[in-house]
């Protein structure tokens, strides 16, 4: 089985390529969806609370994911503190996935911290979708109804475009149409399957 990683920067574009995947009836495993997934589980609720204070949690002993972006997203620190609790937890799941997909050809796996997790060992291939800075700024302002300043920092706190764009096997030029885009992956699927 081939195991192929997909990552981007925030508002990329990820899920333009995931989606045309999916539709080609390709499995992707989301990691955002297994991380939404964790923050359910008790025990990390309990660990994530006990690292950040009450704040976090809400009325019904959830995550408020809105008030612990706001403490990550300006503090790299905390940044990093959730995700050594979050990533080895989220990187056992994928490998759980893999076995139970053994017999597929070929698995996509959307991760955007990627490389900020240490993660491309666990792949044959990644895949980068990337956008130039000032396109990547644009869209997420627009994406998440958000000021500069905060766009800014949200995108501070992944490893920066250009040099995912040193580290990636293929890489997917998503400034212009969804078309291209595409076009771009079909021709990646076409190498990854030869």
């Amino acid at each position: 089985m081939l195991k192929i990683g997909i990552t981007g920067g925030i508002a990329s574009g990820k899920s333009l390529a995931t989606s045309y995947l999916i539709e080609q009836g390709y499995v992707v495993i989301d990691c955002d969806r297994i991380t939404h997934r964790l923050l359910k589980d008790p025990s990390l609720i309990q660990a994530i609370q006990s690292t950040f204070g009450d704040s976090v949690v809400d009325e019904n002993n959830q995550i408020n994911r809105k008030q612990l972006g706001r403490i990550i997203f300006h503090d790299q620190e905390a940044a990093d503190q959730l995700n050594r609790l979050v990533h080895p937890l989220v990187i056992d799941k994928i490998k759980e996935r893999f076995k139970k997909l053994k017999k597929e050809k070929i698995v996509f796996v959307d991760v955007p911290l990627l490389y900020e997790a240490n993660m491309e060992g666990m792949f044959d291939a990644v895949i980068l979708v990337y956008v130039p800075f000032n396109v990547q700024l644009a869209r997420l302002m627009r994406r998440d109804k958000i000021d500069r300043n905060y766009a800014l920092a949200k995108i501070d706190r992944q490893m920066a475009m250009e040099e995912k764009l040193q580290l990636a096997d293929y890489v997917i030029d998503n400034e212009n149409s969804t078309e291209e885009s595409i076009l771009q992956l079909q021709d990646i699927i076409r190498r990854l399957l030869s």
